[in-house]
C-alpha cells in the first residue's frame, strides 16, 4: 500500500533528477559569486548564507548522483525483465521497440549528466573549506571522491553498449575527476598535517663555528678589536632579496607581503623563526607608516586565507595551470561534440532534456570562464609575474579591479551596560531598538527558554541581538602601530601580566587596583571606560572637571577617548562571543561576565531609569553608577564585586584631567589588546580569516614582524 498518491510518486520519478541537478548548478553559481566575499564581510547573516549553501551544494550533488544510479539501474532491470517475459511477447512486439529506444535515450543522458555532478562536487576555486575543521576531514572527502567516481562510472558502464555520447561523456568525466581531485588535495594542504609538511624546507647548514673561532683568534692576535657576538650575527645574516625594478606602490607592497607570508605562514602552527628572518622583517616594518603596515599585513593574511580555504595553492603552479587547461579544453570540446552529435543522430531527446543539457554545459563553461578570470586577477598572479616594466603595468591593472578590500576593516562590538539596561519604554523605541525588538520576538517564541532547557547555548542569538560592527579607522591603525613600534624597545614589555603592567606603570594613581585576574580586570576597565565615556561630554573641548580654557583638552585626548571605547567593546565581544581567542587565564571570564550582568541588572532595578532614547538611557545609567556612597567604599575591601570596583576606578579616573585620563586608559586598552593577541592560539587566528578577519590577528602578525611576539626569538638591543 502506497502512503503517497501515485500521481505524486510519478511526479517525483519524473522530475527529481532534473530538479536536483539544476539546483546543484545554481548552488555552484552562488558559491563562485559570493564565497570569496566572506574574507571581507563580517555580517553574521552573510556568513550563515555562505555556510548553508556550502553544505547544501555537496548534499544535493551527492543526492542527485544517487538518484541517477537508482534510475539507471532500474531502467536496465526493467529492460532485462521485459526481454525475458514470454507472457508479454505480443505486447513487446508492438511497444517494446519504442520503450527500448526511450530507455536508451534516458540512459545516454543520465550517463552524460553524472560527470557534471563530479564537476559540482569539485566546487569553485573560491571555497574548498568553510572552516579549519573541514580541512581536517580530507580523508573523508577522499573516500567520498572514490565512491562518487565509482557511482558515476557505474552509470556510464551501464550505458556503454548503445551510448552514442561516449566522447563528450568521457571528456566531462576527465574534467570532473580533475576538479574533484583538486579540491581534495587543497583540503589536505590546508589541514594542519599538510600545512606542517609544507613548512619543512631544505635543511640549511649552520655556520662553521670552528672556522669562526679560528678567524676570531687570528684577528685578535693582529690587534683588532672584535666582538664574538657581532661576528656570529654577521655570519647568520643572509642577503636580502633584490628590489631592483620593483615599484613603490601597491605592487611593491604585494610582493613584500608575499615574501613575508612565505616566511611567516608557520606562525599558524607556532613555528619559531631565525634571526635573519625576524631582523629583515623588523627592518622592513620600522620604516612604514601605520596604514602601510596594515595594508602589507592585509595582503599577507589574504595569501594565508587562500591557502587554507581555497584552491589557490593547488592552482598557482605549473602543474596546476596544465590541469586547469586540460579541464577547460575538455569542457569546451564536450560542448562542441554534443552539439554536433545531437544534430547528426537525431536521438529523439525531449526538448526539456536538451534544454537541461545545454544549461549544464553552458553553466560549466561560464563557471570555468569566471574561474579563469579570477585566476588571472588574483594576488598570486601579481607575485608570479616578473618585475619587468611591462609586467608591472599588468600588475597595476589587476590591482585596480575590485574588490579592493581583503578584510572587513571592522571590529565587532559588545557592551555590558547596553546589555543590562532596561528596554526603551517608548513605543517607537521598542520598534527601532534592535535588542528590544529581538527580545520581544524571543519572548513570543520562547526560543532561548527552549534552548536552555535542552542545554543548548544561546551565544549566537545574543550575538545577533546585542553585537554590532564599527570601522577600524586610519587613526586607530596609526595609534596601534605606533605603540607596537615604541614599546618593544623595553625587553619583554608585552609579556608582563596585566596586573603587573598596571602596578608598574601607574602605581600612585591606582594602588592595588591592578592586582586582579585578566578577565576581571578587563570587565572592570570596560565598565569604567563606559562610565567615563558617557559622562565626559566635553572631551576634545575642555576638561570634564573644569571648563577653564587653561585646561583645554587637545584633540589627541578626544582620539584616545574614541580608541578606548572601540577597543573596550571589542575585547568584551571577544571575551563573551569568541572565548577561544582569549588567553587561558580568562577561562572563567564568561562566568564572571554573567555574574556581573546579573549584579548590574539588580542595581538598575533598584535605581530605575527615566529615559526616552537608548543613548539617553545609557547616559543616565552611567551617571547613576558613577555615584559611589561612603558605605560602598568601605565595603569594597571586603567583598569581591567587579561592578563596585569598576565604579570606584571610574571615580578615581574622573578626578584626573581629561588628557591624562584618556592617555592612561588608551595605554591600558592597548596593553590588553596586545596581551590577548600574544596569547591567542595561532589556529584560532586562522579560523577567523574566512569570517571577515580580526583586528587581533593584525596585531599578532605586526608584533611578530616587529620581533616582540611570543614566536619571536630576536633579541632587541
Amino acid at each position: 500500500m502506497n502512503v503517497l498518491p501515485k500521481r505524486w510518486t510519478d511526479l517525483w520519478n519524473e522530475w527529481s533528477i532534473r530538479v536536483a541537478i539544476l539546483i546543484s548548478l545554481l548552488f555552484q553559481i552562488f558559491l563562485i559569486m559570493f564565497a570569496s566575499r566572506r574574507r571581507n564581510q563580517a555580517s553574521k547573516l552573510f556568513i550563515l548564507f555562505i555556510w548553508s549553501v556550502y553544505l547544501l551544494a555537496d548534499w544535493i550533488a551527492i543526492c542527485a548522483l544517487g538518484l541517477i544510479c537508482s534510475k539507471q539501474g532500474q531502467s536496465d532491470c526493467n529492460n532485462y525483465n521485459q526481454m525475458h517475459d514470454t507472457s508479454k511477447f505480443n505486447t513487446i512486439a508492438f511497444t517494446g521497440s519504442k520503450h527500448n529506444s526511450s530507455s536508451q535515450n534516458d540512459d545516454m543522458l543520465l550517463a552524460f549528466w553524472a560527470p557534471f555532478l563530479l564537476l559540482h562536487l569539485g566546487g569553485p576555486d573560491t571555497i574548498t573549506a568553510f572552516a579549519m575543521e573541514d580541512n581536517e576531514l580530507w580523508p573523508r572527502h577522499l573516500i567520498t571522491l572514490l565512491f562518487e567516481v565509482a557511482s558515476a562510472a557505474y552509470v556510464f558502464i551501464l550505458s556503454i553498449p548503445n551510448n552514442h555520447l561516449l566522447a563528450p561523456t568521457l571528456l566531462m568525466f576527465l574534467a570532473g575527476i580533475i576538479k574533484y581531485s583538486e579540491r581534495n588535495y587543497a583540503l589536505y594542504l590546508g589541514s594542519l598535517e599538510g600545512f606542517r609538511d609544507r613548512m619543512l624546507k631544505k635543511p640549511e647548514p649552520s655556520i662553521d663555528y670552528g672556522k669562526l673561532m679560528e678567524e676570531y683568534a687570528y684577528r685578535k692576535e693582529c690587534g683588532e678589536m672584535v666582538d664574538v657576538m657581532s661576528m656570529i650575527i654577521n655570519a647568520n645574516k643572509k642577503p636580502e632579496p633584490s628590489q631592483d625594478g620593483e615599484t613603490s606602490d601597491l605592487v611593491d607592497k604585494m610582493r613584500k607581503a608575499y615574501r613575508l607570508f612565505d616566511m611567516f605562514k608557520g606562525m599558524i602552527v607556532e613555528r619559531t623563526f631565525s634571526y635573519h628572518e625576524l631582523e629583515g622583517s623588523r627592518t622592513t616594518f620600522l620604516g612604514m607608516s601605520g596604514q602601510d603596515a596594515f595594508q602589507v599585513v592585509e595582503f599577507e593574511l589574504n595569501f594565508l586565507h587562500e591557502v587554507l580555504f581555497t584552491k589557490a595553492v593547488v592552482l598557482h603552479n605549473l602543474f596546476g595551470y596544465v590541469l586547469r587547461a586540460i579541464c577547460s579544453c575538455s569542457i569546451m570540446v564536450a560542448f562542441v561534440s554534443f552539439f554536433f552529435l545531437s544534430r547528426k543522430h537525431r536521438f529523439g531527446f525531449r526538448k526539456l532534456d536538451i534544454a537541461i543539457t545545454y544549461t549544464l554545459l553552458g553553466g560549466a563553461i561560464c563557471l570555468d570562464a569566471f574561474a579563469l578570470v579570477m585566476l588571472i586577477l588574483s594576488d598570486w598572479t601579481i607575485v608570479k609575474l616578473k618585475s619587468w616594466p611591462f609586467c608591472n603595468t599588468i600588475s597595476k591593472l589587476i590591482l585596480r579591479v575590485p574588490p579592493k578590500k581583503r578584510w572587513s576593516a571592522s571590529v565587532s562590538q559588545y557592551n555590558l551596560i547596553n546589555h543590562c539596561i532596561p528596554a526603551d519604554p517608548t513605543y517607537l523605541g521598542r520598534i527601532v531598538d534592535r535588542p528590544t525588538l529581538f527580545g520581544k520576538v524571543d519572548e513570543m517564541l520562547c526560543i532561548q527558554k527552549m534552548l536552555r532547557r535542552m542545554h543548548i547555548g544561546t551565544q549566537s542569538i545574543d550575538e545577533l541581538q546585542y553585537s554590532w560592527d564599527k570601522d577600524v579607522t586610519d587613526e586607530l591603525k596609526e595609534y596601534i602601530f605606533g605603540q607596537l613600534k615604541e614599546k618593544p624597545k623595553r625587553a619583554n614589555y608585552w609579556k608582563k601580566a596585566f596586573s603587573d603592567f598596571i602596578v608598574e606603570e601607574y602605581p600612585l594613581e591606582f594602588g592595588n587596583m591592578g592586582k586582579v585576574d585578566f578577565d576581571e580586570g578587563l570587565l572592570m576597565w570596560h565598565m569604567a571606560t563606559d562610565l567615563c565615556y558617557f559622562t565626559d561630554e566635553n572631551a576634545g573641548k575642555h576638561d570634564s572637571i573644569t571648563e577653564s580654557k587653561e585646561d583645554a583638552v587637545p584633540v589627541e585626548a578626544s582620539m584616545h577617548r574614541k580608541f578606548c571605547k572601540i577597543l573596550s567593546d571589542y575585547l568584551v565581544y571577544l571575551l563573551v562571543m569568541q572565548p577561544s581567542m582569549m588567553p587561558s587565564s580568562a577561562g572563567i571570564g564568561r562566568i564572571r561576565y554573567r555574574d556581573t550582568c546579573a549584579e548590574a541588572k539588580n542595581y538598575f532595578h533598584r535605581v530605575p531609569l527615566n529615559g526616552e532614547k537608548s543613548d539617553e538611557l545609557i547616559r543616565r545609567a552611567c551617571h547613576n553608577l558613577l555615584f559611589v556612597t561612603a558605605e560602598e567604599l568601605e565595603a569594597a575591601s571586603s567583598i569581591s564585586s567587579v561592578l563596585l570596583n569598576a565604579r570606584i576606578l571610574a571615580k578615581d579616573l574622573k578626578h584626573m584631567k581629561a588628557a591624562k585620563r584618556w592617555k592612561i586608559m588608551s595605554a591600558v586598552w592597548t596593553e590588553m589588546l596586545v596581551n590577548v593577541a600574544n596569547q591567542c592560539p595561532g589556529i584560532a587566528h586562522a579560523q577567523r580569516l574566512n569570517k571577515g578577519g580580526e583586528l587581533l590577528t593584525f596585531v599578532w602578525f605586526l608584533m611578530n614582524h616587529l620581533g616582540s611576539g611570543e614566536l619571536s626569538i630576536i633579541k632587541l638591543v
